[in-house]
């Protein structure tokens, strides 16, 4: 790996570390209860003992592909075909010998057999160099367990690890290693040695051959079928540990591009586990489709913005921040050859500007405008003193044609069914009256454009927002139009149901 990846996955790393959530006092006390009366306690290690910097174990093939590519290295799809040598390497093994594991090497065979790979053998050792180094600087250690372990031995258990894992034994001893882990233990199982796994629950035959069948064994482990279920057919207790499960994502395609939010959500996800379980699941659930919606909408947005020949992109405030942080992330100005900026716009400041021009230009406020300053922005709890504040008028210039024989009284309720004509009573007589209320907001808000370039006339712009009418789309038109740019400005959008 080169400098740039220790670099990237180092600092991770050093995040993680530093925002480790409290150890889980509870279960510690639970876990050294329940080893009371055993004489061995067994520790799986992916998710229990060590947990990786990723959201999902198969990202690390697209951190990978990332890096590969960061090599210049011709790696385009690497990860997908990572994962499917991973299956053909399994296929093959179970046809040929009902084999319940496969190697690192065998994989990698499998990776050298793909088509896609033909003549690029410097790609695959690259890769595989790639791979061992990235699985080692991404695993980090789980302070419970840590902790667990000293208490453990301090009482005088013996501790071993068993692991299902491709891996070899002397691989895994070196992320232990990294990890200062790899004296926490006295014996190491692991499946790629064996070719028996938890899963099946053979290995335990294979425990039993270093622990007598006299001493008493407990498992502690994340994965219920492998880590409870199986074991208990052993004569084996069992605690289940699911703190740090990682996400078993299905059905999103393996891209390089996917990495920064598999990290940002397993970053993201570290002041969930210690929370309430239900609160917890539904706030991983949301990080991890909202990353793949995420995603998936900011490389349908780059396919919009070259397929239109878009030359730069307003992220508009605020609801597309998180749309610029991504699109930024992921380089896309750079992939689609265009630049990008965030643009501090609000709907009521779109909305008294397009007032402004409209009373100079047309003499009369539009009804979208009208419906914006009447109906939009209120409720029933107003009253109709509260409706007319931003204008900055007297009562005597507010009523002094007749307001008061349409609505009563100022500080009577906002009544919906005379919104009509209180609209009509403005466009009549307050025109002149509230002009200078919109050219203050119309004076800021131009140069402000000018400023950031919207108002050029020289390139295709196009805006990114939240919502579905479109409507500060339109409004910025409409001020383009008064300041003489007649370019149409695009707009693509994401909206939120429920």
């Amino acid at each position: 790996m080169n400098a740039h990846s220790q670099t990237l996955l180092l600092a991770v790393r050093e995040t993680w570390l530093s925002q480790q959530p409290e150890i889980d006092e509870k279960y510690i006390a639970a876990a050294l209860k329940q080893a009371e009366n055993a004489d061995v306690v067994s520790f799986d290690i992916f998710d229990t003992v060590l947990t990786r910097v990723l959201e999902c174990p198969i990202d690390v093939f697209a951190y990978v592909e990332r890096e590969l590519l960061a090599q210049g290295l011709p790696a385009k799809g690497f990860a997908k075909i990572r994962f499917d040598a991973e299956n053909r390497a399994r296929a093959v093994a179970w046809n040929a010998t009902k084999a319940e594991e496969i190697t690192f090497n065998e994989i990698y065979q499998q990776v050298q057999n793909a088509p896609q790979l033909a003549g690029a053998s410097n790609v695959v050792e690259a890769a595989r160099e790639a791979e061992i180094q990235a699985e080692q600087i991404a695993c980090v250690p789980i302070a419970d367990q840590v902790e667990l372990i000293k208490r453990l031995k301090a009482a005088g258990k013996t501790i071993i690890f068993v692991s299902d894992m491709y891996l070899s034994q002397a691989q895994i001893q070196a992320i232990l290693a990294y990890n200062q882990m790899d004296s926490l233990c006295e014996h190491l199982f692991v499946s790629s040695e064996y070719n028996k796994t938890k899963h099946t629950g053979k290995i335990w035959d294979v425990v039993r051959q270093y622990i007598p069948a006299t001493q008493r064994i407990l498992h502690i482990g994340d994965n219920v079928h492998s880590d409870v279920e199986q074991p208990q057919k052993a004569d084996i207790d069992t605690l289940h540990y699911p703190r740090f499960i990682a996400e078993r994502r299905v059905g999103a395609s393996l891209s390089a591009d996917l990495v920064p939010f598999s990290i940002l959500s397993r970053l993201a996800g570290l002041d969930t586990n210690h929370c309430d379980p239900e609160e917890a699941f539904w706030r991983k659930l949301g990080q991890s489709l909202g990353a793949l919606t995420l995603y998936s909408y900011i490389q349908w947005l780059a396919k919009q913005v070259k397929r239109n020949k878009i030359e730069h992109i307003y992220f508009c405030a605020r609801d597309a921040q998180v749309i610029q942080a991504a699109w930024n992330i992921c380089d896309l100005d750079k992939v689609c050859g265009t630049t990008s900026s965030y643009l501090y716009v609000s709907r009521k400041v779109l909305r008294y500007s397009t007032c402004y021009t409209e009373i100079v230009q047309n003499g009369r406020l539009s009804d979208a405008s009208l419906r914006f300053l009447f109906e939009l922005s209120h409720n029933e709890k107003n009253t109709f003193r509260d409706v007319f504040a931003p204008f900055n008028l007297s009562d005597e210039t507010l009523t002094q044609h007749g307001l008061l024989n349409i609505i009563g009284s100022l500080d009577s309720a906002y009544d919906w069914s005379k919104v009509p004509a209180v609209k009509e009573y403005l466009n009549n007589f307050l025109l002149d009256d509230i002009l200078l209320t919109f050219k203050a907001v119309f004076d800021n808000a131009m140069g402000y454009y000018r400023q950031e370039g919207v108002f050029r006339d020289d390139r295709k712009a196009a805006i990114v927002d939240l919502g579905w009418a479109g409507t500060m789309q339109a409004a910025l038109i409409d001020l383009r139009h008064y300041a003489g740019v007649e370019q149409n400005l695009a707009g693509y959008y994401y909206g939120l149901w429920g």
